[in-house]
């Protein structure tokens, strides 16, 4: 059974690095994950005391690398869809209309689908190709 047990974590082991996502950035420098460079960009602004919301994306490090401590209650996205809880999309349409945060983390799909909303409220700050960061308008 000793020997199940541990050929059963390898195999776990194996497999999670193998079509883990995040395999590929092992041992690269911070400075190339574009959480750090969305970070030093808001960090870098004229902004006093920058606000950020992240939206309609999962949250891999911005909040932590920019010192941001979030401002709404939803902020990221969490695995509901818009029926399931209907106070958070809500929430996070309202966060951009009434443009509370200074800039904002979207991803290109999402920048592409919802643009007129969006442009209406917040300008194109930065682009990579991964992530979006916009400010306020």
């Amino acid at each position: 059974t000793v020997v199940v047990v541990f050929v059963t974590i390898i195999a776990t082991f194996t497999l999670s690095f193998k079509f883990s996502n995040y395999v590929g950035k092992l041992h690269k420098d911070v400075e190339t994950y574009t959480s750090y460079k969305i970070a030093q960009e808001i960090k870098n602004s004229s902004v006093e005391n920058p606000t950020m919301f992240i939206y309609k994306i999962r949250d891999i490090g911005f909040y932590s690398n920019a010192g941001i401590a979030p401002t709404e209650k939803y902020f990221g996205l969490v695995n509901f869809d818009e029926e399931a809880l209907p106070e958070m999309w809500q929430s996070f349409k309202d966060a951009i209309s009434n443009k509370r945060n200074d800039f904002v983390v979207t991803s290109p799909s999402i920048y592409k689908k919802e643009k007129d909303f969006l442009e209406e409220y917040y300008d194109i700050y930065k682009e990579y190709s991964d992530y979006i960061l916009l400010i306020k308008a």
